[in-house]
C-alpha cells in the first residue's frame, strides 16, 4: 500500500501536478491512518504562462482526460431533488443564467432564428415579455414554462426533445455552443479568473461542483462528479455514441456538454 503526495514536474515548459507515491508502514497488517484516508476528489493539474499575455493558464487535467461524458436523454436523473429522467429535462430545469448582456444579446439574436419546427413553445416565446427575465436578485435568465428552460423541447415534440438551439444549429450547419447561452456550453467546466494586485491573471479551468451552485447548490443533486448516476460510467455505447455525436454535431439526444 502506498500514500501519495504531490510533485511538480516540468518539462517542455508544462508544469504537471503529479501524486508520487511514498512508503508506507504497515504494523500488525494494519495502516497508518494517514494512508487510509487518502482524499477521494484527487486531481492532477498542469499549468503554463500565457506567451500574448500577462496570464497564467491552470488546467484540471484528472477531469479534462477523465472518460466523463454527457448522458442527456440516455438515463440522465436531471438536476430536480428527485430522479426524473422520464422528463428529459438533464440540467435544464431552472433555466439558464446569462454571463452578461453579451451574452443575452447573441442568445436572443439566436433564438429569432428559431422556427416553430425547432422551438416546440415558440408561441409564447415571441410574446411581448420574452423569453428571458431578470429575477428579484437582478440576474437575467431564461423563462422557465411548465417547469423547465423555455427552449427546452419536450419529449414527443415532432421537432425532437432537447434544446431548440442545439436542434436548430445542427440543421443550420453551424456550431450548437454559438447558439446557446455561455454557461449550457460551459458546464460541466468552470473558469475562474484571479486577478494579482501587480495585474497579472490566474485563469483555472476545471470541474463545476456542487458549491458552483450558490445558495441554490445543496437543494438540487450534483450535475458533474456526483450529481448524475452513471456520469462516470455511462452505460454500455453511451460513450462511444456521445463521442461520435460531439464529433458530428448531433444528434441532440447523445449530445456532449462540451
Amino acid at each position: 500500500p502506498v500514500s501519495t503526495t504531490s510533485a511538480i514536474c516540468i518539462a517542455n515548459g508544462l508544469r504537471v501536478q503529479k501524486p508520487r507515491p511514498q512508503a508506507t508502514t504497515i504494523v500488525d497488517g494494519v495502516a497508518p491512518a494517514s494512508a487510509a484516508h487518502v482524499p477521494e476528489d484527487l486531481h492532477e493539474w498542469i499549468s503554463f504562462e500565457d506567451p500574448d499575455e500577462e496570464r497564467t493558464w491552470i488546467f484540471d487535467l484528472t477531469f479534462l482526460t477523465s472518460p466523463w461524458t454527457c448522458i442527456f436523454g440516455n438515463g440522465c436523473q436531471g438536476v430536480l431533488t428527485g430522479p426524473a429522467p422520464e422528463l428529459e429535462q438533464g440540467c435544464c430545469s431552472y433555466g439558464a443564467h446569462f454571463v452578461d448582456a453579451d451574452d443575452e444579446a447573441s442568445t436572443l439574436a439566436h433564438a429569432d432564428r428559431l422556427t416553430p419546427a425547432h422551438w416546440q413553445v415558440a408561441a409564447i416565446g415571441r410574446r411581448k415579455s420574452g423569453p428571458t427575465k431578470t429575477n428579484k436578485d437582478g440576474e437575467i435568465k431564461t423563462r422557465l414554462v411548465d417547469g423547465a428552460c423555455i427552449f427546452l423541447n419536450r419529449p414527443g415534440f415532432e421537432g425532437g426533445s432537447g434544446c431548440a438551439f442545439h436542434i436548430a444549429a445542427v440543421e443550420a450547419g453551424e456550431r450548437p455552443l454559438d447558439w446557446k447561452p455561455q454557461v449550457c456550453w460551459q458546464l460541466p467546466l468552470r473558469l475562474e479568473d484571479h486577478t494579482e494586485s501587480d495585474g497579472h491573471v490566474t485563469s483555472t479551468l476545471r470541474e463545476w461542483k456542487r458549491r458552483d451552485w450558490g445558495a441554490g447548490g445543496p437543494r438540487v443533486p450534483l450535475v458533474v462528479h456526483r450529481r448524475c448516476p452513471g456520469v462516470h460510467r455511462p452505460r454500455a455505447g453511451v460513450r462511444d455514441d456521445a463521442r461520435r455525436a460531439r464529433r458530428d454535431g448531433g444528434p441532440e439526444g447523445l449530445r456532449p456538454v462540451l
